[in-house]
C-alpha cells in the first residue's frame, strides 16, 4: 500500500479576497477587480462588465449575473449553484470544472452552440 504524499491542489489557496456576499456593487469599478476565490454568494452582478475577469474558484451560488459580460472570463472551478446567468455573455469563457448545477441560462436569440456545453 503506497500513499501519495502530494496534497491535492486547492484551486483557492487562503488569500484575502473581496467578500461581496449579498451586496450590489453596481456602479463600482468591478471590471478591474480580481475576484479569484471571492465570496460572491447572492451578490447582484446583473449587467456587470467582467470581460476577461478573473473569477477562478469564486463562490457564485445564488448570484444574479443576468446580462453580465463574462466574455473571455476565467470561471474555472467556480461554484455557481442556483446562479442566474440569463442572457449573460459567455463567449470564450473558461468554465472548466465549474459547478453549474441549477444555473439559469436563457438566451432566446442564441443558438445552442453559443451556450456552454455544461448547459446542454
Amino acid at each position: 500500500m503506497s500513499l501519495d504524499p502530494t496534497p491535492a491542489m486547492d484551486p483557492c489557496p487562503p488569500i484575502p479576497t473581496p467578500d461581496l456576499r449579498g451586496r450590489d456593487p453596481a456602479g463600482s469599478e468591478i471590471q478591474e477587480a480580481d475576484f479569484e476565490c471571492a465570496d460572491l454568494r447572492e451578490a447582484t452582478l446583473a449587467g456587470a462588465d467582467l470581460f476577461r475577469g478573473n473569477l477562478r474558484g469564486a463562490d457564485l451560488a445564488g448570484a444574479d449575473l443576468r446580462g453580465a459580460d463574462l466574455r473571455h472570463a476565467d470561471l474555472r472551478h467556480v461554484t455557481a449553484l442556483g446562479a442566474d446567468m440569463a442572457e449573460a455573455l459567455l463567449t470564450s469563457a473558461d468554465l472548466s470544472e465549474a459547478d453549474l448545477r441549477e444555473v439559469t441560462f436563457r438566451c432566446p436569440d442564441c443558438a445552442a452552440e453559443q451556450l456552454p456545453s455544461a448547459c446542454m
